[in-house]
């Protein structure tokens, strides 16, 4: 049997949870989420954000615009930033890649911040190749159960049908060492993917 292929039925008997933080990123990863919050303000007629908010909010934006120091715009990743501002930062930290995306895997590899994975895994998404090639060979020194997660994902969002076997590996090893969590979904989502699924 072709190792790429999955046991019979797999689909059927493995469905993807309606809510879970894998749907969560892959959403954001699919919709311009700063599109749907303007597009909420103006059909409600109601500004959802406060006027405060949206200084610190324009204020951060300039502030992630204006920086070129590579190591900042990782740290940048590391802070609560506001939702909208996700795009600007991720664009930013793409364009200079090859200085800061040796930075992103190196704190990638530690962090347990639930924000910073989130934003490095849509950052993977996206960059070149060669950075997630890296990101699979250190898989194993990744520390945070949440961030092997979303490496799951981002191997599935970047095509890497090589992997459905270690990513089936990894579905069944996460329901059983975390099953209070929904990290399973991660790498679940990823074959559904590669499988033309989603």
């Amino acid at each position: 049997m072709d190792p790429k292929h999955l046991p019979n039925k797999f689909f059927a008997s493995n469905p993807l949870k309606d809510m879970s933080a894998a749907i969560l990123t892959h959403f954001k990863m699919v919709c311009d989420t700063d599109a749907i919050l303007d597009e909420i303000n103006s059909e409600s007629g109601v500004n959802i954000i406060s006027e405060t908010r949206k200084r610190a909010m324009e204020a951060e934006r300039l502030k992630i615009m204006e920086t070129d120091d590579p190591a900042t715009l990782v740290e940048f990743a590391r802070k609560i930033v506001e939702m909208p501002n996700h795009r600007i930062l991720i664009s930013k930290i793409l364009q200079l890649e090859d200085q800061t995306l040796p930075i992103l895997l190196r704190r990638f590899r530690t962090c347990s911040v639930d924000h910073f994975i989130e934003i490095a895994v849509r950052v993977f998404v996206e960059a070149d190749r060669k950075y997630v090639q890296q990101l699979r060979e250190m898989y194993s020194q990744i520390r945070a159960p949440y961030a092997q997660a979303g490496a799951c994902l981002v191997f599935g969002m970047c095509g890497m049908k090589e992997e459905i076997p270690f990513l089936l590996k990894e579905y069944e090893r996460f329901q059983r060492e975390y099953s209070k969590e929904t990290f399973e979904q991660h790498p679940l989502m990823a074959l559904y993917i590669l499988h033309g699924r989603m």
